[in-house]
């Protein structure tokens, strides 16, 4: 999980030329597809954060190993990072003023959307 929120800070950083110093939230620790019921959730999660992050550039050198896209919602305080390791390993790092702090055995709700 810190990986993860360096790496969304490192990118952050690389494009915006300024650091990103809120708290972040993970989503996605796992990818887990052989489990039924845990793919249901990741593909409604997928559908959901790629759906906040729209059609933003897709960014990296070399996008088959790692590519990434930065989203900021400035009204609303909200910033989304979704990585993509390898084309399928996808991750989610975002801040949402009204979210706390992540918790690794936490499963996020899907139904809600970000404004």
């Amino acid at each position: 999980m810190a990986f993860l929120t360096l790496c969304a800070r490192a990118v952050f950083f690389f494009e915006h030329m300024r650091k990103l110093l809120v708290p972040l939230r993970v989503t996605n620790l796992s990818n887990n597809f052989l489990d039924d019921n845990l793919n249901a959730e990741l593909r409604a999660r997928e559908k959901f954060f790629d759906g906040e992050v729209g059609d933003v550039p897709i960014l990296g050198n070399n996008p088959d190993v790692f590519n990434y896209s930065i989203t900021e919602k400035a009204i609303q305080g909200i910033v989304i990072v979704r990585m993509v390791f390898y084309g399928t390993q996808k991750h989610w790092v975002y801040h949402h003023p009204d979210a706390g702090p992540t918790q690794v055995n936490r499963r996020l709700p899907v139904h809600a959307k970000i404004q």
